[in-house]
C-alpha cells in the first residue's frame, strides 16, 4: 500500500484552481494546511513548473541614477534588494556617481 498524499490525485483540480488564485506556494500551503516544500512537491507531481526563488525585478535602468530609497519605493522592494542587485551589478550609488562624474570618470548605464 502507497503511503497517504497530502493532496490526492482526486483533488488536483482544485489544488491547481486555488493556486492560480493565490499566485504562490506560501498562500497554497496555508490554505491547505501543508508545509510549503510539501505544495512545491504536489505542484511538480502535477506538472506544473516553478521557478526557483523570487522573480528578478527589472530596474528599467534606474540602479545608480537613482537613489536606492527612491527606487525601492518606486518598486515596492527593500533597498536591502536595491542596493543587492546594484553591487552585484558593480554600478556604483546615485552618490557616488555623481562624485566620479564631477571629475570626469565616465561611467555606464544602469542596469
Amino acid at each position: 500500500m502507497g503511503r497517504r498524499r497530502a493532496v490526492p490525485d482526486e483533488r488536483k483540480s482544485e489544488f491547481l484552481a486555488d493556486f492560480e488564485q493565490l499566485g504562490s506556494t506560501e498562500g497554497l500551503a496555508k490554505k491547505w494546511g501543508i508545509h510549503v516544500v510539501t505544495a512545491r512537491a504536489t505542484l511538480k507531481r502535477f506538472g506544473v513548473g516553478l521557478t526557483p526563488g523570487v522573480k528578478r525585478k527589472d530596474y528599467g535602468g534606474k540602479l545608480g541614477i537613482v537613489p536606492d530609497v527612491v527606487l525601492a519605493e518606486e518598486l515596492g522592494v527593500s533597498v536591502q534588494a536595491v542596493w543587492e542587485a546594484r553591487t552585484k551589478r558593480g554600478i556604483p550609488s546615485h552618490k557616488e556617481r555623481a562624485i566620479l562624474e564631477r571629475y570626469g570618470v565616465v561611467v555606464g548605464q544602469g542596469g
